[in-house]
């Protein structure tokens, strides 16, 4: 009897082992294994753009509005102005990966534009980002001469071509607009002292170069640069960190547009990024 007893109570516990595999097994089987590759991440993209405009709205109402919403110390101003930064960089981080997967899919929209105003207005939106006390310098100024002036002062040097200044091209001019923003803002947070952005046309090409006088990138990791949302490390860049989304991105954009981008570097000599674009 005993032997039965336990003969029993060993083949119960073995039954309920069982159940209890079977029934994790049920609910293992009910979970997606890869959450992210189930996501419609362009659905995702957005959901996220209505939040980040409602804050990035606020933000600006009350810097603008302290007339209605009361008078802010320059304390407060300083943290909203941070704050409002960091929001515009993540709205641009969103419209290029939207820009991205349009491009991916063939979808633009191409109408005719003078590409010297649209670099013009990239480096005006990508020192907002990067650089907020010249952005707020920027706005109180109201002659473009002036603007220019206080760009070289602060180790910005524009200079748009003739042709590139008053001819006509037809391209997608959000992608153009993403791309050379993305550059910029590069150029921007790796410069020493400065940088420099030329625009030209030659031979039914748009022409833009932005170069700055950081650490450089050695020869041998040009192509990692441009490798899709790598994360590059300092190690194997000097220190330039930081790659990633952006340059991935634009690469991936400009060749859907029928150009490239290419870049001139060598350590601790700055780099040159050349993006040609087809005017048509």
């Amino acid at each position: 009897m005993p032997d039965r007893h336990n003969r029993d109570k060993k083949e119960t516990m073995a039954g309920m082992i069982n159940f209890r595999n079977n029934k994790q097994k049920e609910q293992k089987a009910e979970v997606p294994d890869h959450f992210f590759r189930d996501v419609d991440i362009e659905f995702l993209i957005h959901e996220l753009k209505s939040p980040l405009s409602i804050i990035e709205t606020g933000m600006r109402t009350l810097l603008k509005r302290e007339n209605k919403f009361g008078k802010l110390s320059d304390k407060q101003k300083k943290t909203i102005k941070r704050s409002l930064r960091n929001t515009v960089k993540a709205r641009e981080m969103i419209y290029t990966l939207l820009e991205i997967g349009r491009s991916e899919a063939d979808s633009f929209e191409l109408n005719e534009f003078i590409p010297g105003e649209i670099i013009f207005s990239s480096v005006f939106d990508s020192l907002e980002t990067v650089s907020g006390e010249i952005f707020n310098e920027i706005l109180l100024l109201k002659n473009r001469k002036d603007v220019l002036d206080l760009l070289e002062q602060n180790g910005v040097f524009l200079k748009i071509s003739l042709p590139a200044g008053e001819q006509k091209i037809y391209q997608d001019q959000i992608k153009l607009r993403q791309i050379t923003g993305n550059l910029i803002k590069n150029a921007l947070y790796y410069k020493k002292k400065a940088i420099e952005i030329k625009v030209d046309i030659k031979d039914q090409f748009l022409i833009i170069e932005v170069a700055d006088d950081g650490p450089g990138i050695a020869p041998e990791n040009h192509k990692a640069i441009f490798e899709r949302y790598r994360q590059i490390k300092t190690d194997v860049l000097a220190n330039r960190s930081g790659h990633g989304l952006g340059l991935a991105g634009s690469y991936i954009m400009a060749k859907r547009l029928k150009g490239d981008i290419e870049i001139i570097s060598q350590e601790k000599k700055g780099a040159l990024f050349r993006l040609t674009l087809p005017v048509k």
